[in-house]
């Protein structure tokens, strides 16, 4: 470019914007840097403290009566959009069969899982798998499967389902 094409005033505010646009998307970079950290901080403390929970919610020990919850309380607690966040696959699909009312197909799973924050790109990475999900639903014992292929959780200590009712 010739001196002459510097001196253009068009030509002066356009590099003077691509100048600033320079600055403003690295101070953008830095900031999205920064809030991916922030992110991944904070959802593993609310995976701690949701696993925290979750064993007092299950758990027998009459010591621990204190979390005993209403329905409504427990209900809330179990529909937050990230309950499933850093869960393994074999958990987060007991939970979401736990938290469903009818079995589900294998889709209406992953939606659920989804919903919930299992797979979310914490590290920015890729999402859930079905083929993950699908594996954890073949490898769990507390899942029982249906003639059409919809699964449900099978309580631990429920005699009444059938050999063939379960997924191997």
């Amino acid at each position: 470019m010739s001196e002459q094409g510097l001196n253009n005033p068009v030509v002066k505010t356009l590099l003077n914007e691509f100048g600033h646009g320079e600055r403003m998307l690295e101070a953008a970079a830095d900031d999205l840097l920064l809030a991916k950290a922030k992110f991944t901080v904070t959802s593993k403390k609310y995976a701690a403290v949701r696993d925290m929970i979750l064993d007092l919610m299950d758990s027998d020990n009459p010591d621990q009566a204190a979390i005993n919850m209403s329905p409504a309380i427990r209900e809330s607690f179990r529909k937050g959009r990230y309950r499933f966040i850093h869960m393994s696959a074999g958990d987060a699909v007991l939970e979401a069969l736990k938290e469903s009312s009818e079995p589900v197909k294998l889709e209406q799973i992953m939606n659920i899982l989804v919903d919930g924050g299992y797979g979310y790109a914490t590290e920015f990475g890729p999402r859930a798998s079905s083929r993950e999900v699908n594996a954890a639903l073949i490898n769990k014992a507390s899942v029982g499967k249906t003639k059409d292929g919809k699964y449900f959780f099978v309580e631990p200590e429920d005699e009444n389902v059938g050999v063939e009712e379960l997924p191997f």
